[in-house]
Formats: structure tokens, sequence, C-alpha cells
């Protein structure tokens, strides 16, 4: 099933990778429709569009091989659709991974990464949390905040954050710290991108 569920994604990669972003999102909604994979997230079916279920629900089954559950937020409410896919997966996935690391580095259990999704208008806003130790301790997080030139200050550490924060910064928006997290909570990071969303196909479906 992971086989089959990896040979779609390509497809769909391949899709994105050659500015065939309408193919892709048809794709990927056929994929939502039908199915038969069952994607290890919790509450994934708060997100309508096909591009962040199939993304979450693929990096669901990533962080689950390490021991590490991805759940979505009970506050999660996306009106419309993603239509920059490239730039939602780089930052949203790169914040995810990172999350990953510091739960499985944490030594709290059970192991766990939560992401919290909303539209601003026309911007994408997301929230990912985790059971790691926090900035402070054994996290590989990378602190940016709105004090911080995230890009800049990174230390070796914090995977892609560099690259996520000049891309949520291009766009309008930003990438910053929350929580630095402590002793009893793992890092809080946030992430704004601007003109993600199109929220002209929900008003659509909501005419018709």
């Amino acid at each position: 099933q992971r086989h089959e569920f990896a040979n779609r994604m390509h497809v769909a990669a391949g899709l994105i990778d050659a500015d065939r972003v309408r193919e892709a999102r048809t794709f990927l909604g056929e994929l939502v429709e039908r199915g038969p994979v069952v994607f290890p997230v919790v509450g994934l079916d708060l997100l309508g569009d096909p591009f962040l279920h199939s993304f979450l629900g693929a990096k669901g089954v990533e962080a689950g091989e390490r021991g590490v559950a991805l759940r979505i937020a009970d506050d999660t409410q996306l009106l419309g659709t993603v239509r920059e896919a490239e730039d939602v997966a780089t930052v949203l996935g790169n914040l995810i991974d990172n999350a990953v690391a510091a739960a499985v580095a944490g030594e709290r259990r059970p192991r766990w990464v939560e992401v919290a999704v909303l539209d601003d208008g026309d911007a994408l806003v997301f929230t990912v949390s985790d059971s790691g130790s926090g900035l402070g301790g054994s996290d590989p997080w990378a602190p940016p905040s709105r004090e911080q030139d995230a890009a800049g200050d990174v230390h070796g550490h914090g995977i892609g954050l560099p690259l996520s924060t000049e891309i949520a910064r291009r766009s309008g928006g930003d990438l910053w710290v929350i929580d630095p997290g402590g002793p009893d909570s793992g890092a809080v990071f946030a992430a704004r991108i601007g003109g993600a969303i199109d929220r002209a196909r929900h008003d659509e479906k909501e005419n018709t």
C-alpha cells in the first residue's frame, strides 16, 4: 500500500514540477475520493483541500515510521484551496520534518506533532507543535523569531528553516516562534504564506 501511494505522489510531484498545478490538483482530488490509502493522521478529514489532505497524509506516514503520531488540530479551518502548492509544501514540510525530529529526540511519550491550518483572506496560516524538549533542550529546531533573521542565524540547525523563512517573507508573510517550549511542552512554530489560498473556488461551490 505504501509503494502504491509513493508512486501516486511521484506522479503528483511530477505534475507540480512541470507547472501543471491544475492537473496535479485534479489528480490528487481523485485520489482523495477513491483512495484506498488510509492515512494515519487523526483529524485529516478537517481538510477538504486535496493537496493538503494528500501532503499531510504522506507526512503522517513518514512520521509514523519514526514512531511519531501526526495529527490535525481541532481548530483547523480552511476555506478555499491551495494554489501555491510548491511553496506550501516546502515551508510546511520543513516545519513538520523538524517537529518530528524534535519529538524523536525528546523524552516525552507519546511522541506527537500537531498541525493547525487556517486561512486569512488569501493567506495560508499554520502552526506546528511537537512533544519535544523545546528550543532550550535537545530540540533540533532553530529559533527564528520576528526579532531575529531566521535565514542568517540558524547555527547549523533547523533543517530548511532559512529557505522556509525566505519563501514566507517573499510572499509578504513570515515564519516565527510562538512558544519556545520548555520542561512541560515542546516548541510551537507558525508560518504565514501570502497569496497561497484561492477563495474563489470555495465561493463558487457555496453558490452552486
